[in-house]
C-alpha cells in the first residue's frame, strides 16, 4: 500500500458521499472541471505550472527555479516503463515541471481537489494580479518573503486537464495523483468509459510503480450499495456513464510516492493525452520568454527542454534528441521596469476573493540588444515581424498577472492588479478597475518620463524600442535618435489610433492626460526633457531637423523640440504647440550669431517655398546697427571694413557675421566694391552728392576732403593699403565725403579686377581742377597725353596723389583718348529730342543727335542699331584753346587714333542695322572727324575735291578713306554731292559757265554710280550738262536726263547710260528725255545703205531717210532716230557725219568708223580689218 500522508482517502470518501447524496453535485463538479480544462484554461498549462512554482518559491522565501521538460517515455529502447501500470502502457509524451519552493502539504492537496477553494492567501506584491489556483508546492500557510502569491480561486490547476488524463504531483513528504482511469475504477465504471478523447486507455502515472499499491475507490463498492444508497449509487453511475470520459478527475486524489533527495522540491508530471496535446504544450513552451518571469517575480530562473522539438509527437521512430535547453534568467538586466503601487478602498461590488486592499502596476520594456532568445507571445505581445533582439509589437495583452484576453495598444508589457473573472480572461468592471486603469496610465507616463531622463548610469533609451506606430519599418527600429532631441522611440511608445477596448481606452486616457505634464521631449537647447505642454515644434518635415530646432529655439514661445512628421499629431494632442516656420524665424532675436545659425540650419532646405518665404521675413542685423525685415534691398559684403564705406553711401549692408548664401535666394545681393558701384542706391547717393558739390563750388573744401589720407594704417584690414573698418569719411564732411567714398570703391574695384566695365556716371563725380570744381569727365590727369593735347583742365595734384591716376582715369578723368559704347541705339523717327542721363555716354558725345539723323538717313528711321562705339571728347581736340594750335592737336589726335587698336577700330568699323542689312553708315568717330577735316577730300587728282588736309599726313590708306578721302567721284556718298557740286562755276541769268570735259564726265559718272546704288535723292543747284553749245554748267531746274546723245541737239541735258537713266532722273528729280513719239518734222527721202557699209556694221538697217533740212519740234538737228511702224528703227540724217551718229545709236558701232566707211565705202574692208587692234 502506498503511504497516504495527505489523507486522500478521506477526501475521496467525502467527495463520493457528496456525489451519492446529490448526483447533481457530481454533474456540477464534472461540468466545472470541463469548463476550466477545456474552456478558460485550455491553453494555460505552462503558465499555471510556472505560477504554482512561483507561489511555492514565494512561500519558502527562496529563489524560484522551474524546469519544464517535454519528453517521450516507454517507446522502443526505453526500458522500465509500462510493466506494472494498472491502467495500461505508460508509453507516450510527458510534460514534467520540476521547481524549488515550499513542499506540498495536506491543505495544498485539498485545494487541488476542491476546484474552488485555494489554500493560498495574502496580498499580492508588485506584479500581482488575479490568477491561478493551487498547484505544485501549494501550502496552507500565508505568504512570506518579498513576492506575494498569485493564485486565489483554486481553479488554475484545472488547466492540466486540457492536455492530460494522468497527473502526478510529487513532493518531499509524499505525492498525489489524479487519474481518469482511477476515477473510472472508483466509480465502478466499465473500462471503455475511462478512455481518453482519442480512445486510448490511460496508462501509468509515475516512473517507479513498485511503491504504488492497488487503487481503492472507497470502502464500500458503489455498485454493491443497496437500498437508498444503492439507488443513489445507481443514479451516480448512470450519470457517469452518460458523461463518458468527461469525469471530474481532479476531485478524486490518490496517494503517490514523493520525490527523491536528488530531485527538486516538487515535480509535476503530465502524461499528454494525444498528438494534439503534445503540439499544444510544445507551442506553449516555445512561447515562454521573459514576460512570464516579469509576471511572476518570485520565479528567478526558467529552463525549457524539448529534446525533440519539431518532430512527430507520438511516433519517434529513429528520432534522437537534438535541442539545447533554453534558459531564462536575469530578467532585470534585459528589461526596463517601472513599478507603482498604493492603497485601495474596499470595493463591495467585487466578489470577496477578488477584493484587495491595495493596487500594483508594472510596466516593462526590453532593453535594446539584450532581449533573450525566443518570442514575446507569452508576454501577450504579438511580434510584427521575425523575432529579433529588438522586436516590434503592434498590440499587447493585459497581464493580471498572467495573460488575459484583454487587448491593449501599448507596446509595453503591463502587469497590473486588475480584478479578473474566474477564468482570468476578462477584467471585472467597477471602481477598482477604474482606479487601476487610471494608475496604470499615470504609471506609464512616469515610465516614459524615466526613459526620457535616462537611467541612473547615464544610459538612455534611444533606439530599438518597440513602437505602437504601424508605419514603422519591418524591424520597428527607427535608428538612433539624434543627439539632443526627443528620441523618436519614446514617441512611438505612445499609443495611437483607436483603442482596443474599454480597459485600453481608460488606460490611454489616463496616460495621455499624465503625459501632457511628463518631461518627455528633450529640447535642443537644454539637457533636461520638457513636458509636451511646455514644448513647441516646427510643423511639417522640417520639424524633424535637430539642427534647425537648435537654431530656431531662441525664437520659440516654448522649448523647441524635434518631432518626426508621423508623431506630430500625437505630440500636438499631448499639448505641444505646432508653430509655423515663418513665425519662428520672424521671432528670432536680431543678433548676428542667432540669425546666421538659423540660416545655416535652413540652407539644406533653401529650395522649398516655405523656407524662402520664412527667410524673406527674417530680422536681419545691418552693419550700421539697424535691423531690417527681409533681405530684399540689402547687399552682402563679406569684408567687414567695406561696411563703413557702404554706410556713407546709404546702402543697407547686412552685418558681416550674418552674410549667408541663403540670403541671395530671397533678394539680398552679394556684392564687391565693383558691385556696390552698380547699386542703384549708391548711384543715387553719389549723383546727388556730385550735384550738391558742383552747385556749392567750394573747391577748397573739396580739395581738403579728397586729398585727406584715411585715419587707419594700411594694415588695418583694407587691401593694398586701403582703409580699414574706421577709414570711412567723417560724418561732418557732407556730400564731399560721399564723393570720397565712391572714389574709394573705384580704387578697390580697379585694384581687384582692373578698370573695365565701371559705370559711366562716375565721370560726374566732382574734383578740383585748375582751382575750380569740375566733373571728372571734363578733366585731364597732369602730365598725360590728354593734358598736352586736349582742351581739359588738369586735376589738382593733391587729389591725384591721394587716389592715384589709375583710380581717377577709371572714374572718368582723361589720360588720353578713350572709347565708350552707346548702348541700344535706335535711329530717330520723329522730332522728339532725346534726354540723356548720366549713365549714357551719348550725352557727352558732341553733336550726337546730328549723327543719329545721319543714321536715320542711311539706315532708315526707327532702325535698331545696337551698341555704337565712339571715341569720346573729340571736340576737345578741335576746339581752339589750350597750349597748341588746333591743327597740331588734331594731327596728334589722328596719330593716336592710328596707333591705338581700340581707337582705330572705333573709327574704321561701319555701323549696321539688322533692320537694313544691305546698308551701312560710317562710325560716329569717322563722321565727327570728317566734318572737322572738311571731307570729302581728294586722294590724288579728283575733280571738284580739295586736297587731303595736312593733319592727315602720314596716315595709312584705310584711315584716309574712313576720314573722307576719295580716289574718284564715283565713291562720293550721296549726302556729299551737294557740297562737292558747290565747286562748279555759277550759271547766272542764262549765261552758262563752262567746265572741262573730264570734270563733267567725272560728275556724270559719279551721279550714275550713285543712282545705280539706289542712293538718296539730291537736289544740287547746278550741274554740268551737254547741249548744242557743248559742255556747260546749267541750273539743275533747266535740265533733263537723256539716255541718248540725240537729245543734246535740242538743248542741255545730263547724259546717263540707258540702264540707269530713269534712276538718275529720279535721284535728281528731273524729267527723262526719250519719248518714242518725238520725231523729225518731215519724213525725209528713203535711201539705200551701201552694202559695203552694212558688211562692216552687222545689224545696220538697209535703208535710211535723207533730209536736206532736218528739224525736230522746229529745231534743227544733224541726225535723229525714230521707230516707224512696219519698218522698225529708222535713221534720219542730212550728212554722212549725221548718218554715222544715227547708225552708231542703232547698232552700238563706233561713229567715227561708220563715218569713214560712209565717206569712202571702198575702204570698208580695210577699216574693218583694223578693228583687230581694238
Amino acid at each position: 500500500m502506498t503511504h497516504d500522508p495527505f489523507g486522500t482517502g478521506a477526501l475521496r470518501r467525502a467527495v463520493t458521499e457528496a456525489w451519492l447524496a446529490s448526483p447533481t453535485r457530481f454533474r456540477e463538479d464534472a461540468n466545472s472541471e470541463e469548463d476550466h480544462a477545456r474552456g478558460w484554461y485550455r491553453d494555460r498549462v505552462v503558465v499555471e505550472l510556472a505560477q504554482n512554482a512561483a507561489d511555492a518559491a514565494a512561500r519558502a522565501g527562496v529563489p524560484g527555479r522551474l524546469m519544464l521538460t517535454l519528453e517521450p517515455r516507454g517507446f522502443a529502447g526505453d526500458d522500465g516503463y509500462g510493466s506494472d501500470d494498472p491502467g495500461g502502457s505508460d508509453a507516450g509524451w510527458w510534460l514534467v515541471a520540476a521547481n524549488t519552493g515550499a513542499a506540498l502539504d495536506a491543505g495544498g492537496v485539498a485545494s487541488l481537489a476542491s476546484l474552488r477553494a485555494s489554500a493560498k492567501s495574502g496580498s499580492a506584491g508588485s506584479g500581482s494580479g488575479s490568477d491561478s489556483g493551487s498547484g505544485s508546492g501549494a501550502g496552507s500557510e500565508p505568504v512570506s518573503g518579498s513576492h506575494g502569491v498569485v493564485g486565489r480561486f483554486g481553479v488554475g490547476f484545472a488547466a492540466v486537464r486540457s492536455v492530460s488524463d494522468e497527473i502526478l504531483v510529487r513532493s518531499r513528504d509524499g505525492g498525489v495523483r489524479f487519474s481518469l482511469a482511477a476515477t473510472r475504477e472508483a466509480l465502478g465504471l466499465a473500462p471503455g468509459l475511462g478512455h481518453g478523447a482519442d480512445g486510448n486507455e490511460t496508462g501509468p502515472l509515475h516512473r517507479d510503480r513498485s511503491d504504488v499499491g492497488p487503487v481503492s475507490a472507497q470502502p464500500t463498492d458503489l455498485a454493491a450499495s443497496g437500498g437508498a444508497g444503492g439507488e443513489a449509487a445507481g443514479r451516480l453511475v448512470g450519470e457517469a456513464e452518460r458523461r463518458g470520459g468527461a469525469l471530474p478527475v481532479l476531485r478524486l486524489p490518490f496517494p503517490a510516492s514523493g520525490t527523491t533527495p536528488e530531485e527538486p522540491d516538487t515535480v509535476v508530471e503530465l502524461r499528454l493525452r494525444d498528438d494534439a496535446a503534445v503540439a499544444a504544450v510544445r507551442a506553449q513552451l516555445a512561447a515562454v520568454d521573459d514576460g512570464l518571469l516579469l509576471a511572476l517575480p518570485a520565479l528567478d530562473e526558467l529552463v525549457i527542454e524539448d529534446d525533440y522539438a519539431g518532430q512527430p509527437g507520438s511516433d519517434l521512430g529513429d528520432a534522437v534528441p537534438h535541442a539545447t535547453p533554453r534558459v531564462l534568467r536575469d530578467v532585470a538586466t534585459r528589461w526596463r521596469v517601472h513599478r507603482s503601487s498604493g492603497a485601495l478602498e474596499p470595493d463591495g461590488s467585487l466578489p470577496s476573493e477578488a477584493r484587495r486592499p491595495d493596487w500594483s502596476v508594472l510596466w516593462a520594456l526590453p532593453v535594446p540588444g539584450r532581449s533573450a532568445a525566443g518570442g514575446f507571445a507569452a508576454a501577450g505581445l504579438a511580434a510584427a515581424g521575425p523575432t529579433s533582439n529588438a522586436p516590434t509589437w503592434t498590440a499587447s495583452t493585459l497581464h493580471a498577472p498572467t495573460p488575459t484576453d484583454v487587448r491593449l495598444t501599448f507596446p509595453a508589457l503591463l502587469i497590473a492588479s486588475f480584478p479578473v473573472d474566474p477564468g482570468r480572461r476578462g477584467v471585472l468592471p467597477g471602481p477598482t478597475s477604474d482606479r487601476v486603469a487610471a494608475e496604470a496610465g499615470r504609471a506609464y507616463a512616469a515610465f516614459l518620463g524615466e526613459l526620457a531622463a535616462g537611467s541612473p548610469d547615464g544610459d538612455t533609451l534611444t533606439g530599438g524600442l518597440p513602437t505602437s506606430d504601424p508605419t514603422a519599418g519591418a524591424t520597428g527600429d527607427p535608428g538612433p535618435a539624434p543627439s539632443g532631441t526627443a528620441a523618436p522611440d519614446l514617441l512611438g511608445l505612445v499609443p495611437a489610433g483607436l483603442p482596443a477596448g474599454e480597459v485600453d481606452a481608460a488606460i490611454r486616457a489616463s496616460a495621455a492626460q499624465a503625459l501632457r505634464d511628463t518631461p518627455l521631449l528633450r529640447p535642443s537647447e537644454a539637457d533636461a526633457p520638457v513636458a509636451p505642454r511646455d514644448a513647441a515644434f516646427v510643423a511639417g518635415p522640417l520639424g524633424e531637423e535637430p539642427e534647425l530646432a537648435r537654431a530656431l529655439a531662441p525664437g520659440a514661445p516654448r522649448s523647441l523640440v524635434t518631432v518626426p512628421v508621423r508623431y506630430q499629431a500625437l505630440v500636438r494632442s499631448l499639448g505641444a504647440d505646432a508653430v509655423d516656420l515663418a513665425d519662428l524665424v520672424e521671432a528670432l532675436p536680431p543678433e548676428p550669431d542667432a540669425v546666421h545659425a538659423a540660416l545655416d540650419a535652413l540652407a539644406p532646405h533653401a529650395g522649398e517655398p516655405t523656407v524662402l518665404e520664412a527667410v524673406a521675413g527674417m530680422p536681419l542685423p545691418l552693419a550700421d546697427g539697424r535691423v531690417t525685415r527681409g533681405a530684399r534691398g540689402t547687399v552682402l559684403l563679406d569684408t567687414p571694413w567695406l561696411a563703413g564705406i557702404a554706410r556713407a553711401l546709404g546702402v543697407r549692408v547686412v552685418h558681416p557675421d550674418v552674410v549667408h548664401p541663403v540670403l541671395e535666394r530671397v533678394g539680398a545681393v552679394p556684392t564687391t566694391p565693383r558691385g556696390l558701384l552698380a547699386d542703384a542706391g549708391v548711384r543715387s547717393a553719389a549723383l546727388g552728392a556730385a550735384e550738391d558739390v558742383l552747385d556749392d563750388g567750394d573747391a577748397e573744401h573739396l580739395a581738403a576732403v579728397l586729398s585727406a589720407r584715411p585715419s587707419s594704417a594700411p594694415d588695418d584690414g583694407g587691401p593694398d593699403g586701403g582703409p580699414g573698418p574706421e577709414a570711412g569719411p567723417g560724418p561732418d564732411d557732407g556730400p564731399a565725403a560721399t564723393v570720397s567714398a565712391v572714389l574709394e570703391l573705384v580704387r578697390l574695384a580697379v585694384a581687384a579686377s582692373g578698370p573695365g566695365d565701371l559705370p559711366f556716371w562716375l565721370g560726374e563725380l566732382p574734383v578740383v581742377a585748375d582751382g575750380a570744381v569740375a566733373p571728372l569727365r571734363e578733366t585731364a590727369l597732369p602730365g598725360t597725353w590728354a593734358a598736352r593735347h586736349l582742351d581739359l583742365a588738369p586735376v589738382h595734384d593733391g587729389v591725384v596723389e591721394r587716389w592715384g591716376g589709375d583710380t581717377l582715369e577709371a572714374a572718368g578723368a582723361h589720360a588720353g583718348l578713350c572709347v565708350y559704347r552707346v548702348s541700344d541705339v535706335v535711329t530717330p523717327d520723329g522730332d522728339d529730342d532725346a534726354d540723356y542721363g548720366p549713365d549714357d555716354p551719348a550725352g557727352w558725345l558732341a553733336d550726337w543727335d546730328e549723327y543719329l539723323d545721319l543714321l536715320a538717313d542711311e539706315l532708315g528711321a526707327g532702325a535698331w542699331v545696337g551698341d555704337v562705339a565712339a571715341v569720346l571728347d573729340l571736340d576737345a581736340l578741335t576746339d581752339v584753346a589750350g597750349t597748341e594750335p588746333e591743327q597740331s592737336r588734331l594731327a596728334a589726335g589722328l596719330a593716336r587714333v592710328a596707333a591705338d587698336p581700340d581707337l582705330r577700330r572705333a573709327l574704321l568699323t561701319p555701323v549696321r542695322s539688322p533692320d537694313a542689312p544691305d546698308r551701312q553708315a560710317v562710325s560716329y568717330t569717322a563722321w565727327f572727324l570728317r566734318r572737322r577735316l572738311g571731307a570729302p577730300f581728294a586722294l590724288g587728282d579728283v575733280p571738284l575735291l580739295p586736297p587731303a588736309p595736312p593733319e592727315t599726313a602720314g596716315l595709312d590708306a584705310d584711315l584716309l578713306v574712313a576720314l573722307g578721302g576719295l580716289h574718284n567721284l564715283a565713291d562720293l556718298p550721296g549726302r556729299d554731292w551737294p557740297t562737292v557740286l558747290e565747286g562748279l562755276p555759277d550759271a547766272e541769268s542764262g549765261s552758262a559757265g563752262r567746265v572741262r570735259a573730264d570734270v563733267a564726265r567725272a560728275v556724270w559718272a559719279g551721279l550714275a554710280a550713285l543712282a545705280r546704288a539706289d542712293g538718296p535723292g539730291i537736289a544740287p543747284p547746278r550741274l554740268p550738262a551737254l547741249g548744242p553749245a557743248g559742255i556747260t554748267v546749267e541750273r539743275t531746274d533747266d535740265l533733263a536726263v537723256a539716255a541718248s546723245p540725240r537729245w543734246a541737239q535740242l538743248g542741255p541735258v545730263v547724259p546717263a547710260p540707258a540702264d540707269v537713266a530713269g534712276a538718275l532722273a529720279d535721284l535728281l528729280d528731273l524729267p527723262l528725255e526719250g519719248g518714242s513719239d518725238v520725231g523729225p518734222d518731215e519724213p525725209g527721202e528713203p535711201a539705200e545703205l551701201d552694202p559695203r557699209v552694212r558688211a562692216v556694221v552687222p545689224g545696220a538697217p538697209a535703208t535710211w531717210r535723207r533730209h536736206t533740212t532736218l528739224t525736230v519740234e522746229g529745231r534743227g538737228v544733224a541726225w535723229w532716230v525714230t521707230t516707224v511702224e512696219g519698218e522698225g528703227a529708222v535713221a534720219h540724217a542730212v550728212s554722212p557725219e549725221g548718218l554715222a551718229r544715227a547708225l552708231a545709236e542703232l547698232t552700238g558701232a563706233d561713229a567715227l568708223l561708220l563715218e569713214a566707211v560712209l565717206r569712202d565705202p571702198g575702204r570698208a574692208e580695210a577699216l574693218d580689218a583694223e578693228r583687230a587692234w581694238g
